[in-house]
């Protein structure tokens, strides 16, 4: 009990007596249960650990968590590196590595769901590093993703146009200690964008959406998300959600983003500094985040540079394409492109800059698929935890372990597919709807819907003729067609500035912003 501090002790002395009354002292009981009275006892002490931890809070120092740590010296016996100093680009020294020299007593504990902990680590070259600890999942997909983004940035970097427009991406280590427990490294001096974004206005848009959203379910009966947010799609047609959807974003001020890098600049010429470093900084993450699929692209999952006023993307636990196959209310869009971020680079809004940044970053990823083709091979050979999970809850199945692991592998081998379509220049549009056809949602009433809105193939003028740029070049060059690069940017920017979707959006993503 030495290594553990008060916070542990006064768990461990709650919890155990609650193991001891379901199973017995030494768990003696068990071989006694059936699997389903097992199950009930765990879910009766999970709801009660529940209770304990909102009444006791894990808030406190150091010293609280772990005293072993509180105390920790640098000596001969205790020569620890600071993490995430192995980065695969050259040999490594480890005689030249930073050691730990001691840790900070102090703790800052985060909001969101996981409650993770930011800690402080002292090293012997007199500097401090800090790191995110999270635990409760598996963030062996954000380090392989991760290691992805370093290998795009290498890409990027021998790039002839790239290099010349100093197109790149920001990344950072992320350090997997178990299957659920992770260290993450902390980037100074930025701001989520929800934090800039946050005021009285956007609080009340949010109200409006959710009563648009939720008013849809005139009895009042209990339904889940998913089903309110699919009868938004069955029930409500394009002018409705077009209409409602532009009238709550037209009640926030236009140029929030726009104010706030504003003030991070002392005149007009470092305004126009960092809005360009944020346009092509922002163009190649959301170039990178659409080939991997990654989704979640709420406000808090972005992070601005107060130094240079570049975009970083954080949180990668739902990407190759999980966004629209697994979760409860599908995200049709490929890539986050709404109202602040297009009045920021106004006039051209998508076009010009951030554009052809896009059309840069994708051409040399295009020419070197192969390269990530082959790295992407380590998720079919060791799929993550979560990857099995999904492939299980998709079929809908009691299985055994080997039948899981076998679906696990052939959907890796499904997810890196989707990937390699998209370097091969497949229309966004179809790739998603496949998407779509082969997760949670392809046995759902509310499917032909949901591909009706994604491809937008019947919103069509008076001659007949699709309105919007995707249904045209679907309908003209066909669904197996390669589009160069620049029409496959056109439609990845279409389909995600399209009010008819944003519009059915999840409320969490706050698509009105």
């Amino acid at each position: 009990m030495d290594f553990c501090g008060r916070l542990w002790i006064e768990f461990s002395n709650f919890i155990k007596p609650l193991f001891s009354k379901q199973f017995g002292e030494h768990f003696k009981l068990l071989p006694q249960l059936s699997e389903l009275e097992i199950k009930n006892k765990l879910q009766n002490i999970s709801i009660q650990v529940i209770e304990f931890c909102q009444r006791n809070p894990m808030n406190g120092n150091l010293g609280d968590f772990s005293m072993w740590l509180k105390s920790f010296k640098r000596n001969i016996t205790k020569d620890i590196e600071i993490p995430g100093q192995y980065n695969g680009h050259e040999k490594p020294l480890p005689e030249y590595h930073i050691k730990i020299e001691s840790f900070d007593e102090r703790i800052l504990e985060m909001s969101s769901l996981r409650r993770p902990k930011c800690i402080t680590i002292r090293g012997d070259d007199q500097r401090e590093y800090k790191f995110l600890v999270k635990c409760g999942e598996d963030q062996r997909q954000d380090q392989r993703v991760e290691i992805l983004l370093d290998i795009i940035n290498n890409l990027l970097k021998s790039d002839s146009k790239c290099y010349k427009r100093n197109l790149s991406i920001k990344t950072y280590q992320v350090i997997p200690m178990t299957s659920k427990l992770a260290l993450i490294e902390w980037i100074p001096e930025t701001k989520p964008l929800k934090m800039i974004l946050e005021n009285d206005a956007v609080k009340d848009a949010q109200n409006k959406y959710a009563d648009f959203i939720y008013g849809i379910n005139h009895d009042g009966s209990k339904k889940t998300h998913g089903e309110i947010y699919g009868m938004v799609f069955a029930k409500y047609n394009r002018d409705i959600i077009c209409h409602e959807f532009n009238k709550i974003q037209n009640s926030i001020p236009w140029d929030l983003f726009r104010q706030f890098l504003r003030s991070l600049s002392s005149d007009s010429e470092a305004y126009f500094v960092l809005r360009n470093e944020f346009i092509k900084s922002y163009a190649v993450a959301s170039t990178c985040h659409y080939i991997l699929g990654i989704g979640d692209r709420h406000l808090s999952n972005w992070m601005i540079d107060l130094k240079n006023g570049r975009a970083i993307g954080i949180d990668f636990g739902i990407a190759f394409g999980h966004a629209s196959m697994n979760i409860p209310v599908p995200e049709l869009v490929p890539i986050r492109l709404t109202r602040q971020i297009l009045k920021l680079i106004a006039p051209l809004e998508q076009r010009g800059l951030f554009q052809s940044s896009m059309v840069h970053c994708l051409e040399a990823l295009r020419e070197n698929n192969d390269l990530l083709l082959c790295i992407l091979d380590v998720f079919i050979k060791e799929p993550s935890i979560d990857w099995i999970g999904n492939a299980v809850k998709i079929a809908k199945k009691n299985l055994n372990e080997d039948m899981e692991i076998t679906l696990g592998l052939q959907y890796a081998k499904d997810r890196v597919n989707s990937v390699k379509q998209k370097l091969f220049g497949i229309h966004p549009s179809v790739i998603m709807r496949n998407d779509l056809c082969s997760g949670i949602h392809k046995d759902s009433k509310y499917l032909p819907y949901f591909v009706d809105v994604l491809l937008g193939s019947k919103i069509l003028d008076k001659t007949g003729t699709p309105i919007l740029e995707r249904s045209k070049l679907l309908l003209s060059k066909g669904e197996k067609y390669r589009l160069s690069v620049e029409e496959q940017i056109k439609c990845i920017i279409d389909q995600s500035t399209d009010a008819n979707i944003l519009g059915r959006t999840w409320i969490g993503w706050q698509p009105f912003c």
